[in-house]
C-alpha cells in the first residue's frame, strides 16, 4: 500500500529446559559497556507516530530474512513487520528494505554493510543473523561482529533491534544447544549496547516443548520458517519496538493477492503455458484453459503421486520416490504454473511426523529457490474429491502449510458441492 507502506525488496541467492537456557544466557563472553544509543528508539517511534516523513527500515540477515521458497518466494518477515508496524502506528509512512542473503554470516554481512544497509540511510536496522554463523563463525567472533554491526548503525544515526535465530530440527553441526549459545551472545550485545531484542529462539523453544505440532507448522523444513513463522518473527520484533505485545491475525496478514497473474498474462498474450500438476489437475487445468481459450498452447508435465501402474492409488516408497524425483526437477523445468494437490489417501497410514515431512517438501519444491518466477496453486483434497475422507487434524495442517507459503488454499466452503471445473474457472480466470 504505497500511500503509507512502500516496500523495497532485495531478497537474493541465502531442548533446552528453562534452567539450561538461563545458564546459557549467563555464559561468559566479551565485556561490553552499556551505552546510551545515539539515535534513540524513541525518536524512531516519534516518526512512526507522526507520519510526516518516511521511516526507512532495513531488515538485515541471511536466508531467513531474504525472500526464498521457504515463505512462498514473494514475501518474508520484512513485509510482515511493515504490516505489524503499520497496525501499531497507523499514520506511519514506511519504507521496508529486505537485505537478507542466503548463506550469509555476520562476517559477510559486515562486508556489505555500506552497500546493503547504510546506503539506504536507515532510521532503524533490524538484525537477524546466526543460523549460518553457528556452523562457520566462532562464537566470540560472532559476538564481536554483531557489536561492529550495531556500532556502524549507531554511527550512521540508525536505531537497532536484534532478533535471535529460531530453533531448528537438529543436525550434528547445528544443534539447538549451540544455537542457544549464539542467541545468548546476541542478547549480551543487545544489552550492552542498549538496543531492544526480539528473542525468537527462546520463543520457538518454548513453543516446541509445549506443542511440537504447532512448532512444526511454523517451519518449511529443518531450518527455515515458513510465512507462518515469519509472522511470529514480525510480531516479536514489532513488540520489541513498541515495548508491548503486537499480534497479527490471518485477516491482517492475508496471502499475497492474485497468485495466477503470470499464467493469465501468458494466456492473454497468446504465449505458451507450461504446467506441472498432480492428477487430476494435469488434465483438468489444461481442459479449463482450452475451454476458454481454444487456441492456447498448453504443455502439461504430470507430477505423479500414485504407484507405478496406472490407476494404482498407493503411497509406498516407490511412489514417494517418483513424486519426489519429479519435484526436484521443477526448478529446472521452470514452468509457468505448478499445481500441488496430493489426494486424501496420500500418507493416510503414515505417522504424523512422516505426513508433515512429505507435505512440506511437496510445497517447498513447488516454488523457485528465490523470488517468485511462476505461479502456484495448492489445493485441498476435497476440491477434486468432494467426498474424500481426510483426517480433520491433517486437513488443518495441510491448510496451514499452504498459508505458510503465502497462498490461499484452493478449497471448498462447507456445503459447496459445485463441480471442480467451476472452482478452477474462478481461480484461473478471476479478474
Amino acid at each position: 500500500m504505497m500511500n503509507r507502506f512502500s516496500k523495497v525488496t532485495r531478497g537474493r541467492v541465502c531442548r533446552l529446559t528453562a534452567i539450561a537456557l538461563a545458564a546459557v544466557c549467563l555464559a561468559s563472553g566479551p565485556s561490553l559497556v552499556a551505552q546510551q544509543p545515539p539515535a534513540a528508539l524513541s525518536g524512531v517511534i516519534a516518526k512512526l507516530q507522526a507520519g510526516t516523513e518516511p521511516v526507512r527500515v532495513v531488515c538485515f540477515g541471511d536466508s531467513i530474512t531474504g525472500v526464498y521458497y521457504h515463505t512462498g518466494s514473494q514475501r518474508a518477515w520484512t513485509d510482515l513487520l511493515g504490516i505489524a508496524l503499520q497496525k501499531q502506528w497507523p499514520a506511519a509512512r514506511l519504507e521496508m528494505h529486505n537485505a537478507g542473503i542466503s548463506g550469509h554470516t555476520t562476517a559477510q554481512g559486515l562486508g556489505r554493510m555500506v552497500r546493503d544497509v547504510l546506503s539506504k540511510k536507515p532510521h532503524l536496522v533490524v538484525v537477524m543473523f546466526g543460523m549460518n554463523d553457528v556452523v562457520r563463525v566462532p562464537l566470540r567472533d560472532y559476538e564481536a561482529n554483531l557489536a561492529r554491526i550495531a556500532d556502524q548503525c549507531r554511527a550512521a544515526g540508525a536505531a537497532v533491534v536484534f532478533c535471535t535465530p529460531n530453533s531448528v530440527v537438529e543436525s550434528p553441526d547445528r544443534t539447538n544447544a549451540k544455537l542457544a549459545e549464539y542467541a545468548a551472545a546476541m542478547r549480551r550485545v543487545a544489552a550492552g549496547r542498549g538496543w531492544p531484542l526480539a528473542d525468537a529462539f527462546a520463543d520457538w523453544e518454548s513453543l516446541r516443548q509445549r506443542d511440537p505440532d504447532a512448532w512444526t507448522l511454523l517451519m518449511s523444513e529443518a531450518i527455515h520458517p515458513n510465512l507462518n513463522g515469519q509472522r511470529r518473527f514480525a510480531e516479536l520484533m514489532a513488540g520489541a519496538i513498541a515495548g508491548g505485545t503486537v499480534t497479527l491475525s490471518d485477516a491482517e496478514a492475508p496471502p499475497a493477492p492474485d497468485p495466477l497473474r503470470q499464467t493469465r498474462a501468458r494466456i492473454a498474450a497468446g504465449q505458451p503455458v507450461k504446467i506441472v500438476a498432480m492428477p487430476p489437475y494435469d488434465r483438468l487445468v489444461r481442459e479449463r484453459i482450452l475451454a476458454r481459450h481454444p487456441d492456447a498452447r498448453v504443455d502439461v508435465i504430470v507430477w505423479p503421486v500414485s504407484g507405478a501402474s496406472a490407476g494404482t492409488a498407493t503411497w509406498d516408497e516407490a511412489a514417494r520416490t517418483a513424486c519426489k524425483g519429479l519435484a526436484k526437477q521443477i526448478r529446472e523445468i521452470k514452468p509457468d504454473l505448478v499445481v500441488v494437490a496430493p489426494p486424501a489417501w496420500v500418507n493416510a497410514g503414515a505417522t504424523d511426523a512422516a505426513y508433515m515431512t512429505d507435505a512440506q517438501w511437496m510445497l517447498n519444491f513447488a516454488f523457485p529457490f528465490a523470488t517468485r518466477q511462476w505461479d502456484v496453486i495448492a489445493a485441498m483434497p476435497t476440491v477434486a474429491e468432494p467426498g474424500a475422507a481426510m483426517d480433520e487434524k491433517r486437513a488443518g495442517w495441510w491448510r496451514r502449510m499452504i498459508l505458510g507459503k503465502d497462498l490461499a488454499p484452493l478449497d471448498r466452503a462447507t456445503g459447496d458441492d459445485r463441480p471442480v471445473e467451476r472452482l478452477l474457472d474462478e481461480v484461473l480466470f478471476a479478474p
